[in-house]
């Protein structure tokens, strides 16, 4: 493991308590780093309860990662702040998540989980690329099991993440000759904190879903679609829903260790086994099995009548 004296960090996405980049802003604080953790808000309640857990070493930035001119006027803070030190890590955490199909999912929808996902992860990542290259540091971006197998009702999460690990990939090979470690998370399960959409959530969803498609779809298959998808993911060990301890740990690793893994996938043995068989398993055979379970039991109204 690496000291942690005086070592720089930077992570996006640590507004929401308990979400991945807030328990790590905090983590890493506590094993002595200086930690420069960005938020969408600052003044958000996830943004205050982490300046008031953190030492004195957490500083709360405002960066907002879909706006450049944050993140240029948090760099500029930062770059003055550690003077030629360079940067230790940066930690990209930040995330949107949403769950509908693409008949049902918004253009906007698309749009912004694009702009979070991956161009906030290149917004960041190209604007602290030369304080990490000084510092001979390090670059962790969290990413899914969704950035290599896509499912059903995450068409616009999982492109996002596809993107993100070939700019991932890309960038590791680009680094290797300026010493600079390039890593990837990948955690089997979904995004902690932005997980299970709620009732006023799934409400809001549904009235910008246009009436034609609500008539053919009927309301009920919208939310027994969206609990499906996010309660009972065929390829998800019940004991690993929204445990954050596990994806913690491979992200702090990937920031404290001298020699960092290239990917930490983070998962039950069936993750693992799914993401492995997908490689060689016929297509069909893994639409099947990725539709089984009780994301079969959500049948479209239309269709249920002429049944």
């Amino acid at each position: 493991m690496a000291k942690s004296h005086q070592k720089n960090v930077v992570i996006t996405g640590c507004d929401i308590p308990n979400s991945y980049g807030y328990e790590l802003a905090l983590c890493l604080d506590h094993q002595g780093y200086v930690v420069f953790a960005g938020c969408t808000d600052c003044n958000s309640v996830g943004a205050r309860s982490l300046a008031s857990r953190g030492s004195t070493r957490l500083a709360v930035m405002q960066i907002d990662v879909t706006k450049q001119d944050e993140i240029d006027d948090a760099t500029e803070m930062i770059q003055d702040m550690i003077g030629d030190e360079g940067l230790w890590a940066v930690v990209n955490c930040a995330e949107f998540y949403t769950v509908a199909e693409a008949d049902w999912c918004s253009v906007e929808d698309y749009e912004q989980s694009m702009q979070v996902n991956y161009l906030g992860t290149v917004r960041v990542t190209k604007s602290l690329l030369h304080l990490i290259r000084r510092g001979r540091g390090r670059i962790v971006n969290l990413s899914s099991m969704a950035g290599c197998l896509a499912r059903a009702g995450q068409s616009a999460y999982s492109a996002s993440k596809f993107a993100l690990e070939a700019f991932t990939d890309s960038l590791r090979q680009e680094m290797l000759k300026w010493g600079v470690y390039v890593t990837l998370v990948e955690p089997a399960y979904f995004p902690e904190g932005s997980l299970v959409l709620s009732e006023p959530q799934t409400s809001v969803r549904l009235k910008r879903v246009p009436d034609h498609v609500k008539e053919v779809y009927g309301e009920d298959y919208f939310v027994d679609f969206i609990n499906s998808v996010s309660r009972n993911d065929p390829t998800t060990q019940e004991e690993d829903f929204g445990n954050t301890n596990r994806v913690l740990h491979a992200l702090s690793e990937a920031v404290t260790a001298y020699s960092p893994k290239v990917r930490y996938f983070v998962g039950s043995f069936q993750d693992r086994m799914v993401k492995s068989a997908s490689a060689f398993l016929p297509t069909v055979v893994m639409d099947t099995y990725l539709t089984s379970g009780s994301l079969s039991k959500c049948v479209p109204k239309v269709i249920k009548e002429k049944q």
